[in-house]
């Protein structure tokens, strides 16, 4: 369980920054 919650905490901010940095240069270009 210890491994799967490390595991998650690794990769979830991962994906929110890889997922985030898309959708501000979409904004950015938009305004």
């Amino acid at each position: 369980m210890a491994d799967h919650l490390l595991i998650n905490a690794e990769a979830i901010p991962a994906k929110m920054h890889s997922g985030l940095r898309p959708e501000l240069r979409k904004t950015k270009s938009l305004r």
